[in-house]
């Protein structure tokens, strides 16, 4: 999972945020300028962009949400065992998948073989001359 403090699209969604808070802000002047200067038509227009920035406001945090969102890993999903077999190392370790998840989806087979066994003897016995 990337690092969200220095994900590109988090920094340009921040700084899309502090633009459209700085065009509000102008919008807000423009439209106590029309009251002062009792132009209606000009409020009406400072109105209705004060209301476009807000709508803009909303959708750029719906997105950056989604996307946030999008970069966490699944939870409580269990992919099926054909599926297991065509993914990455990387994307069975993005699904949280533990050796229980991969057991419960056939991926590991029958634990209790004699030559699961033994392999799995082996790979302890030796599991430092490997440097892992």
């Amino acid at each position: 999972m990337a690092d969200l403090n220095t994900d590109f699209y988090i920094q340009t969604a921040a700084e899309q945020y502090t633009v459209l808070n700085a065009e509000r802000t102008r919008a807000l002047a423009d439209l106590e300028q029309a009251r002062i200067g009792v132009d209606y038509d000009a409020a009406g227009a400072a109105v209705q962009h004060i209301a476009n920035i807000d709508q803009a406001i909303k959708n750029l945090g719906n997105i950056t949400e989604r996307y946030v969102r999008s970069q966490q890993p699944r939870q409580g999903w269990m992919p099926s065992k054909e599926l297991i077999h065509h993914m990455s190392v990387e994307e069975l370790l993005a699904t949280g998948a533990g050796p229980e998840l991969l057991r419960a989806a056939g991926y590991f087979g029958d634990t209790s073989d004699e030559d699961f066994q033994r392999g799995k003897a082996h790979a302890a016995a030796t599991r430092n001359q490997y440097g892992r």
